[in-house]
């Protein structure tokens, strides 16, 4: 064979081998622009949810996302602070139209993905957090209305009428319905809660077996002995928006609780 015709042979059977080998897919890359995150989703507006920490126990975050391409972010961090940080700058979409990077981040926590009704928390290049230990996503508002009573963080509001204080500083009470086991759990102001519940027809509601850990603290336990009394009155619920309800008697609620987010089961 002459060497011309050796090159020309091995030119081909290279130009064959690389178009037949498969082609992983970017995530991210979206063959028709005209249709992308950034001008097919109604993304503008508010997102709510409880993002991981990692030296507290989580960060209550609400942004805000606006036409005009700027944001408002506010963060609290669970067990460290009670009064919420607010930022506020511009943010940017990449090429794809799929993700936003907020340009004035103070916490690193810049990147996110968009999706309809939902952001999710990204690594600081842009990249998918794997074996997060809660969820990486914020809820617009909204959406928040829609979540199911199972494997939703639900946070204290009130009890017996009256709003619910937390210490500056300490976690805010919360429960969360798991589907697995109809199981219970949650914070009360100082301990962990556990339990089981049972849903009926028109809205019934009954906790069993509650128990809580034997914790002592300082603050925290009125309104932790308060809301294990009220758990085992409580014998309906309603839903009022993203509010939870808990009743007995169909009468006042005995407390009042708001969606913040799923939960893993």
């Amino acid at each position: 064979m002459k060497p011309l015709a050796f090159w020309s042979l091995l030119a081909a059977s290279l130009l064959c081998l690389g178009a037949c080998q498969k082609q992983v897919p970017d995530p991210d890359f979206n063959p028709d622009p005209a249709h992308n995150s950034a001008n097919s989703l109604d993304w503008a507006g508010v997102y709510k949810g409880v993002l991981p920490c990692a030296d507290c126990m989580g960060i209550e975050t609400q942004l805000e996302l606006k036409s005009d391409l700027t944001y408002v972010l506010q963060t609290r961090y669970l067990g460290r602070s009670e009064e919420p940080l607010t930022e506020q700058g511009h943010f940017i979409w990449n090429e794809a139209g799929s993700k936003i990077r907020l340009q004035h981040a103070s916490d690193g926590v810049s990147h996110y993905r968009v999706g309809e009704n939902i952001l999710e928390q990204l690594d600081i290049d842009g990249k998918t957090i794997g074996d997060a230990p809660m969820p990486l996503q914020l809820l617009k508002i909204q959406d928040l209305d829609s979540l199911p009573l199972v494997e939703t963080r639900w946070q204290l509001q009130a009890l017996m009428g009256n709003p619910v204080s937390v210490t500056k500083g300490a976690q805010t009470p919360y429960l969360a319905f798991q589907a697995s086991g109809l199981s219970l759990s949650g914070f009360g102001g100082c301990n962990q809660l556990m339990g089981n519940y049972e849903v009926q027809p028109h809205q019934r509601l009954r906790f069993t077996q509650i128990a809580a850990t034997e914790k002592f603290c300082l603050t925290g336990m009125e309104t932790e002995d308060a809301l294990l009394k009220v758990l085992g009155q409580v014998d309906s619920f309603q839903r009022v928006g993203n509010r939870l309800q808990l009743l007995r008697a169909r009468m006042a609620p005995l407390a009042e609780l708001e969606a913040v987010g799923p939960v893993r089961p």
